[in-house]
């Protein structure tokens, strides 16, 4: 078995910490964002490749949370 390389492997370490912290308490938009950001890092982007992804995760939850009658958690 060939030796992973560090920088790939600490790509996919992240976007699975990533994806399995998110998915939890995340609206459908959010999880269609985090899903887009897992695909886009598994598939070896760069963090500042999908930085406008992980800002719209932001505001959409600051948007969810201003809805009436959803639960924060």
């Amino acid at each position: 078995m060939q030796n992973q390389d560090p920088a790939q492997a600490e790509r996919e370490a992240v976007s699975e910490r990533f994806g399995a912290g998110i998915e939890a308490r995340r609206s459908p938009r959010q999880r269609e964002l985090a899903n887009t950001i897992y695909q886009r890092l598994a598939a070896g982007a760069e963090v500042e490749d999908i930085a406008h992804l992980i800002s719209d995760v932001s505001r959409t939850a600051g948007q969810d949370n201003r809805i009436p009658g959803r639960a924060r958690r």
